[in-house]
């Protein structure tokens, strides 16, 4: 005979549940964001600066100036390029296009330099769109320039200006004009630049000076940045 059996044996004994070690979370650190956030709020900052400024404005009537002489050469001498009937058409989509840049760039002047001040937020998301279509439009504007250029280049050696030969003729104030406009078209850009450039050297320069005189005015300041900590 067995013993009879106690109830404790039937009772439900505590299981045991394994602890496991798990991490504490890591700690969200925003540092990156903040610097993400102030390198775009410095770009949109020079963005509104210079849509503002009277470079801009230099641009703008240049490119209008030069969208007008493309769309009168072109719709003047439509059909009296043989050679090559895609000039006049390069003279007016590139004369019209222009145009359009010139719209869109009046537009963002108008936004940095008034709308800015009465409704941030509003300037800030119209800019943003403004420079998505400069992008797109500077994209194809630089397309069909270069296509241009080989149109224009490309019948140099053999382009004649007698229309008895139509095989090889081209009118001669058309095929002047886009040959001009596209060799100035080069030189605003490389002037542009070369003020762009030493504009900005010359601002590092005076940030630098600037800089340079308050440390020299703060001597502490020189005396805490030599000091080598352990």
């Amino acid at each position: 005979m067995f013993p009879p059996a106690s109830v404790t044996q039937f009772e439900e004994q505590p299981q045991f549940v394994p602890a496991y070690y798990t991490e504490p979370p890591i700690p969200f650190d925003n540092t990156n964001q903040q610097q993400y956030q102030s390198t775009q709020s410095k770009r949109l900052d020079k963005a509104f600066a210079y849509f503002s400024s009277r470079m801009h404005l230099i641009n703008m009537a240049l490119a209008l100036a030069f969208s007008i002489i493309e769309l009168h050469y072109g719709s003047k001498y439509k059909h009296q390029c043989p050679i090559n009937q895609n000039i006049p058409i390069f003279l007016l989509v590139h004369g019209s296009l222009k145009i359009f840049w010139v719209f869109i760039g009046i537009l963002a002047f108008l936004v940095a330099k008034f709308l800015r001040q009465y409704n941030e937020v509003l300037a800030i998301r119209l800019m943003l769109i403004n420079l998505i279509i400069q992008l797109i439009c500077f994209l194809f504007f630089f397309a069909w320039f270069i296509t241009g250029n080989v149109w224009v280049f490309s019948i140099k050696p053999k382009v004649q200006y007698n229309p008895s030969i139509p095989a090889t003729y081209c009118q001669t104030n058309l095929y002047h004009a886009a040959f001009g406009l596209i060799v100035s078209t080069y030189i605003v850009f490389g002037i542009v630049t070369l003020i762009t450039f030493k504009r900005r050297g010359l601002g590092k320069m005076i940030r630098n000076k600037i800089a340079t005189k308050d440390t020299s005015a703060n001597p502490t300041i020189t005396y805490a940045n030599n000091q080598s900590y352990p």
